[in-house]
């Protein structure tokens, strides 16, 4: 994890903006996706949607690099999402208010799908990101 991200995250924990246990998920969600792809991710601003666990804002920027030039881009994303798009997120076709997009490989159905339906992936992908991380 980058030193920027990781003093956002303190700061965030110190503020009582995150819990421990989200701030244990973001870094094995940024984790995961260092892994994968060659990704960078760095955050920049993290905010509370709710008072409920995990539900989280963050911007920031990522940078991949597929070995011939890298290119960076600004971010956003709720955690929920990011955590379900960053597990094996085709298997939760079902649970989608989309499933035919999805098991035609369109992340969109699962994008679009309503907050209720994806509060219930995020529930098994945390646990997957976090066991596998």
């Amino acid at each position: 994890m980058l030193n920027s991200t990781r003093a956002v995250l303190d700061q965030a924990l110190a503020a009582g903006v995150i819990r421990q246990s989200e701030m244990d998920l973001i870094g094995a969600y940024i984790e995961r996706e260092m892994r994968k792809d060659r990704r960078t991710v760095e955050i920049s601003k993290i905010e509370r949607q709710s008072p409920r666990d995990f539900d989280l804002s963050f911007e920031g920027q990522m940078t991949e690099d597929d070995g011939k030039k890298p290119f960076s881009y600004n971010y956003s994303a709720g955690l929920v999402t990011a955590v379900i798009r960053a597990s094996n997120w085709p298997r939760f076709a079902q649970m989608s208010d989309y499933p035919q997009m999805v098991w035609a490989g369109d992340w969109s159905g699962i994008r679009d799908s309503s907050m209720e339906a994806k509060w219930e992936m995020f529930d098994i992908a945390k646990d997957e990101i976090t066991v596998k991380a």
